[in-house]
């Protein structure tokens, strides 16, 4: 499966709300003790349209077999659904504007941690401010911060990268303190995301390491790494050493590995795309399931599929585009 490239500022092109997936090349984890992490945008991932107007927010997401009222009832979606109708309202749309009917078009898996949730809300946020001709809504920052109050119900205390993945798109540098910052590149990123077929208990996970953190030195040393690992990311991919990245995330998933967030099956797939010539792999998101990230050239892309396809629950591949600025500053 190959997704074709969104448009660099992630904003709609037509009537429908648009979103990136995510995946963590470097520093989970990490990045809830407010180190960095490099992150990329999953092109194509989440696609939103209108179907009409109805007494309140109602969302389907078909491949997931998932439709939810928002406040309709007591479930997450529906409570979570609820939270972003409340930050649209605070944000000025009318009980009349937000009454509506909304289709997504999703192909990335719910709770895989490739940010889901997040891009679900990025989507339906910004189509519902489109209809409502609130431009000013439609930036990666704001729809990023629209998306906050529904990433507090399905996962307590998030970090933002999922948001800002899904709503900024390319390659970014995030930090709680400083947000996402985008991470200029001359050449092409090769993924492949693998999932492991298991649900991954994210919030568990992070509070699990969180305490762990606390009471081990050796843990400490391994988050603190992991940090380097994703800060040095940054530099290395704004140099086109594309192996060196590679080199740090394989060092990334043995750390993670240590630390007990990955599992038999991400180990058997992070080994299969590092024999099938990635450059580096690791597993990406909290841990505990969910999926693999790969990083590999254009030329090992065709094989690397070949060796995965049939021994995971989902694959796809994604290639991110160069991301450099003009004369003026601009990206």
């Amino acid at each position: 499966m190959t997704n074709n490239q969104e448009p660099p500022s992630g904003l709609p092109t037509s009537l429908e709300g648009r979103a990136f997936g995510k995946a963590i090349l470097l520093g989970e984890h990490a990045v809830v003790m407010g180190a960095p992490a490099l992150v990329a945008g999953l092109p194509g991932c989440m696609r939103a349209r209108d179907t009409g107007s109805c007494e309140r927010l109602s969302v389907t997401v078909k491949p997931w077999g998932l439709r939810a009222v928002a406040n309709l009832d007591e479930s997450i979606p529906s409570r979570a659904l609820g939270a972003l109708d409340d930050t649209l309202a605070s944000a000025g749309l009318s009980a009349e504007d937000r009454a509506r009917n909304v289709l997504v078009e999703a192909s990335i898996p719910s709770r895989a941690g490739l940010g889901s949730s997040a891009a679900l809300a990025v989507s339906v946020g910004r189509l519902l401010a489109l209809l409502a001709n609130r431009h000013d809504l439609q930036s990666p920052a704001r729809a990023a911060e629209l998306a906050k109050g529904s990433e507090t119900v399905f996962h307590g205390k998030p970090s933002g990268v999922d948001a800002a993945a899904a709503a900024y798109g390319g390659i970014g540098a995030f930090a709680r303190s400083l947000g996402f910052s985008r991470v200029e590149h001359d050449k092409t990123l090769h993924l492949v995301v693998a999932s492991s077929g298991s649900r991954p208990p994210s919030h568990e996970m992070v509070e699990r390491i969180y305490s762990l953190s606390r009471s081990d030195r050796c843990a400490r040393a391994h988050l603190s790494r992991l940090g380097d690992l994703a800060a040095n990311g940054a530099f290395l991919l704004t140099r086109g050493r594309l192996a060196d990245l590679g080199e740090a995330m394989n060092e990334a998933h043995d750390l993670l590995s240590r630390l007990g967030a990955s599992t038999e099956a991400l180990d058997r797939l992070v080994m299969e795309c590092r024999k099938g010539g990635a450059l580096g792999a690791k597993l990406t998101g909290a841990g505990g399931g969910g999926c693999i990230v790969g990083l590999c050239t254009k030329e090992t892309l065709p094989s690397l599929l070949l060796r995965l396809e049939g021994q995971t629950a989902w694959l796809a591949d994604f290639a991110i585009e160069p991301s450099v600025k003009d004369r003026n500053g601009n990206p």
